[in-house]
């Protein structure tokens, strides 16, 4: 009896013991477990990288959202139009690849899969279904692909190109055999150019006939570092063919394709065609026959070549305005603008938006005007540019990205009542941020109508204190891991004896035996 008692007793102090002794190795493990956890995040905002505007008046088929046989039923001189019956459309690429889309959803714009019913004039308003206030997020329509550069056009489509190079589009399409507009509300990829990698999109649409027998075609171009794609041009617009026609390779002599343009108005076929900036700086001018020249002379050289070119304008590297290839009396191809201004042209540091719009080295704002006629009324020999400061009237921010629709009517135009800004931009010190303004869309509405000399009562936006108001909105936020420490090197103990000299003393020395 005592003797197993005895024995019970030292089997509850052997595992006393023992458990005393598994506390430190239990304490060692469980920051191992700690680690095996996930990681940690935290929420930051996501800057905006590249953005397109498409403003109200190119997004909707007649300019305007009120269905013609709707307008033709009431007196429109009776109506009162406002900047705020209208909107357009902008998209945004941010830094983590989301795509957002807002705004304006009547032909599809928006991108986020919906489809638009319009039942009553009074639903074509700034309202949903048609309008979204806040950003949608369209970026699950490009899978895992991320989008890594925007493009927008004049005729109602939107680009996006991805890091595995396929071109996607979304917008309105014009259907050649059903003479009608088809709406893609949603991205898709360009499937017959699946086989291609495409880094690149622009090109132009045509302007109007000027006489007869004179044909005008668009042309668009998907493009990688050699290859030239067409994409479109008369007939439906986002067609792509494998063939020789439309896969061009020029000779780049080693460089690159950095820009296409494409000019054809009617004018001087001599000057129409495809330009190519290359990124050894030349301007390449490949015309309707094929072949190709170099557009450039001796002031272009000595500013080391060009830098940027849209809409048949160029920038050479010192910050000089050129106009290229379209319009009348224009001899040579390049025309030096600063030849040709009525009052002195700024140092350019980008074309950023619009039909012209760039940006100084002080980083101004500048809207360049094109006239024809001098303020008599009398036609000009040649064509001439004025330069007028929008910055403060853009923003009193200093802005980053800018696109969209800016004009100052002409003064031969004395039918348009209104100058004309539908824009949105990024201001820098908010680079999630986006606003967008507008005026003089109501009154631009009716331009090329018969209400030239009785047109329709308009409520235009002005601008408060020299700034036309903008409404904001703001890319949602991000979730990203936490990054890991660096590691610290380990450091010996301060006062550690050093062995290392007295032990390499104890050591034979070397004879070279």
């Amino acid at each position: 009896m005592y003797r197993n008692s005895q024995r019970k007793v030292g089997g509850i102090a052997l595992f006393k013991v023992l458990f005393a002794v598994s506390l430190p190795v239990l304490s060692l493990v469980a920051p191992m477990t700690a680690i095996a956890q996930p990681a940690s995040t935290i929420i930051q905002s996501d800057p905006v990288v590249q953005l397109v505007h498409v403003p109200a008046l190119s997004a909707s088929f007649r300019k305007t959202y009120r269905p013609y046989s709707e307008l033709a039923k009431t007196d429109r001189t009776e109506q009162l139009w406002r900047d705020s019956d209208y909107a357009g459309a902008t998209v945004a690429l941010t830094k983590s690849g989301k795509v957002y889309a807002w705004g304006n959803n009547i032909i599809g714009h928006v991108g986020n899969g919906t489809t638009c019913t319009l039942s009553s004039p009074g639903q074509y308003d700034k309202k949903p279904p048609c309008y979204y206030d806040r950003p949608q997020d369209i970026t699950k329509y490009f899978g895992n692909d991320k989008v890594t550069k925007l493009a927008g056009s004049h005729i109602g489509i939107i680009v996006a190109l991805t890091a595995s190079g396929k071109l996607y589009y979304w917008g309105r399409d014009w259907d050649t055999v059903a003479s009608k507009d088809i709406i893609i509300n949603r991205p898709v990829a360009l499937a017959a150019l699946a086989s291609h990698r495409v880094t690149g999109f622009g090109g132009h649409s045509a302007g109007f006939s000027t006489g007869p027998g004179q044909i005008l075609h668009d042309a668009w171009y998907a493009y990688n570092d050699d290859t030239l794609f067409l994409v479109g041009g008369t007939g439906a617009f986002f067609s792509f063919s494998d063939d020789a026609e439309h896969v061009i390779k020029p000779k780049l002599d080693g460089a690159a394709i950095k820009q296409v343009d494409y000019v054809d108005t009617g004018y001087t076929p001599g000057r129409n065609g495809t330009y190519i900036l290359t990124s050894k700086n030349k301007l390449l001018h490949i015309k309707f026959d094929g072949s190709m020249t170099e557009v450039t002379n001796d002031k272009i050289k000595s500013r080391g070549g060009i830098k940027q070119i849209f809409n048949h304008y160029a920038i050479d590297h010192q910050g000089g305005l050129w106009f290229y290839g379209d319009g009348e009396n224009i001899d040579p191809v390049i025309q030096d603008m600063s030849q040709k201004t009525i009052k002195p042209l700024p140092v350019v540091r980008d074309l950023i938006s619009g039909a012209t719009t760039i940006r100084s080295t002080d980083n101004h704002i500048y809207n360049i005007n094109v006239y024809r006629f001098d303020e008599n009324k009398h036609f000009l020999n040649t064509m001439m540019v004025k330069s007028m400061d929008i910055t403060t009237l853009i923003s009193k921010e200093r802005v980053k990205l800018l696109n969209g629709g800016m004009s100052q009517r002409f003064p031969e135009d004395v039918h348009i009542l209104e100058n004309y800004y539908d824009y949105s931009f990024t201001p820098e010190s908010q680079p999630d941020t986006v606003c967008t303004g507008l005026s003089g869309i109501a009154a631009n509405d009716f331009n090329y109508e018969s209400e030239g000399e009785n047109p329709p009562k308009t409520e235009t936006t002005r601008p408060v204190n020299g700034t036309l108001p903008t409404t904001c909105v703001k890319m949602p936020p991000v979730t990203v891991p936490v990054p890991a420490p660096a590691p610290t090197p380990t450091q010996p103990s301060p006062g550690a004896p050093d062995f290392t000299a007295k032990r390499n003393s104890l050591r034979a020395p070397n004879t070279g035996i």
